[in-house]
């Protein structure tokens, strides 16, 4: 009786193992073939350092997030081949910026990455012949691969030069990275279909906005058309569709149904808006207008519109309205978020700095740096402005950006950008039909804006507090006054160590220009 329970025992133990061996057979190569699928976890780029920068040579670190320099046996088979992954050494190109010539680079993973887990994150990109002065794209193949089988997905490029650390962008936002200093300009609007507080919109309109750079381009499409919105009466949200524009710098917005006829609207765009070189602005946009129908008795005749269009909320009663608009037209001015350009506050150095660079569309490959301008909103434009020899710092190291402009200050910057000296002179205008005396009321206080009546005949003696007038600025100020740049006041002062307005710098700048 034993021996036959011993024996029955023993079967059903037999059994049980072979049931064990059956399952784990079974289950194993499709537990395996499961874990074989792509994983919800995408390589990224984690880290950039310019290891040797202020040379004509350059190594950048990159770190990714994954295993991408090193293929462990496990991956072997399909990747065809061991150790260094070295398909991934060529998804590294290098060109100028502004030129898109090629840069040859030496790309080669972290020395240590057979070794360690962590050092085969790194990739090592190293170039030499670089100019210092000249802005640099590195682009990253969107099929770089990590070990466990997944790509990045989208391309990164990362924008630099040997004088300051490296803005990384992902098609799409600003990829967050422990970056300080900033080589790309701000990103602006240019244009739009409508101006700032037009009335007579069409019901059925589609407004159109362009901006500085690429900022509905497919890579920017879907993340940046989110930021934009239509607002009734300033506060009640309207569907709109967003869609790329004939450029991909533009964007137009179409109300998903006619909107109301007389009503105000808004469309705002967050500032969350970016470039696909990474810039960003600096604040939102508000864009006001009101609704109409189209052939209807209140729709505004179009000339009559245009001669009464402002850009900005309040400089419709402006001395300087239309050289206000005509700047702005021109996107060398811009105002601020509320749709307000203020015009009888004051303009600082580092505005004025950003104003002259996109009116005289300078460029400098010289990088001109100030120990108060690092990380500032206007740092680039200030080192063109000071490379190109127009603005200067207060010493080597100081540029003072937030400080006010005097007006011999302005006359003396636009006069280095112009290139005038005291035989040439600018085209005429005919600049005695302006009006003597015009006064507005602002913020409670009244201000006289005057021009010295028949300016083209004055002269720096003309005026009585001429003696007030700096050394280094008489030269400057006389080209001025001959060409109508600068105009003195009705009491016949030219007050160069006031202030420069908002408004007077405008005029200024638009004389110099020749604009109408």
């Amino acid at each position: 009786m034993k021996n036959n329970n011993y024996k029955q025992l023993m079967r059903w133990m037999i059994c049980v193992w072979m049931m064990i061996i059956f399952i784990t057979q079974a289950t194993v190569p499709a537990f395996a073939a499961y874990n074989t699928r792509p994983l919800k976890m995408y390589p990224k780029l984690d880290e950039v350092e310019i290891a040797s920068g202020q040379s004509s040579s350059f190594e950048i670190h990159l770190k990714f997030s994954n295993n991408v320099g090193f293929i462990d046996e496990t991956q072997e088979d399909r990747y065809d081949m061991t150790g260094y992954n070295a398909k991934n050494l060529t998804k590294f190109h290098m060109k100028e910026a502004k030129t898109g010539k090629e840069i040859p680079v030496k790309v080669t993973p972290h020395p240590q990455a057979l070794k360690h887990t962590e050092e085969s994150k790194y990739f090592y990109v190293y170039a030499e012949g670089l100019d210092p002065k000249t802005d640099y794209i590195l682009h990253i193949d969107e099929d770089l691969y990590a070990n466990m089988g997944n790509s990045l997905g989208s391309p990164y490029e990362i924008l630099f030069n040997l004088s300051a650390d490296p803005q990384v962008v992902k098609w799409g936002p600003t990829v967050p990275l422990p970056i300080n200093n900033v080589t790309i300009p701000p990103l602006y609007m240019t244009d739009s279909s409508i101006k700032n507080s037009q009335k007579g919109v069409p019901v059925d309109t589609a407004i159109t906005l362009s901006f500085s750079f690429n900022v509905s381009g497919p890579e920017m499409l879907t993340y940046n058309s989110e930021l934009f919105f239509l607002f009734e009466e300033g506060t009640k949200s309207i569907p709109i569709e967003v869609k790329a524009g004939e450029t991909v710098n533009d964007f137009v917005i179409k109300p998903i149904l006619p909107l109301k006829e007389g009503t105000e609207y808004k469309i705002v765009v967050v500032k969350e808006l970016s470039a696909k070189n990474g810039s960003t602005m600096s604040s939102p946009i508000n864009l006001y207008f009101k609704s109409v129908k189209p052939g209807s008795d209140d729709d505004v005749d179009q000339e009559v519109a245009d001669n009464n269009f402002t850009y900005f909320t309040d400089i419709a009663n402006s001395w300087a309205r239309d050289e206000i608009n005509a700047l702005a037209d021109l996107g060398i001015i811009n105002g601020f978020a509320d749709g307000t350009y203020h015009p009888n506050e004051y303009n600082s150095r580092a505005e004025i700095a950003a104003i002259l660079v996109r009116a005289f569309d300078l460029e400098s490959n010289t990088t001109i740096s100030f120990n108060d301008t690092k990380n500032h909103w206007a740092e680039n434009y200030i080192s063109t402005a000071a490379a190109s020899g127009i603005v200067k710092g207060f010493d080597a190291n100081r540029f003072v950006p937030n400080e006010k402009v005097t007006r011999e200050q302005l006359v003396v910057m636009l006069i280095r950008a112009s290139g005038l000296n005291l035989k040439e002179k600018i085209p005429s205008k005919d600049n005695s039909k302006e009006s003597s005396v015009t006064t507005e009321v602002y913020q409670g206080s009244t201000v006289t804006s005057a021009v010295y009546q028949d300016s083209s005949a004055a002269t720096l003696l003309d005026f009585i507090d001429a003696a007030t007038v700096s050394d280094w600025a008489k030269d400057s100020m006389e080209i001025a006054i001959k060409n109508g740049i600068i105009h003195g006041y009705s009491d016949k002062t030219l007050a160069p160590q006031a202030n420069v307005t908002r408004a007077e710098a405008c005029k200024m700048i638009n004389t110099l220009l020749g604009l109408p």
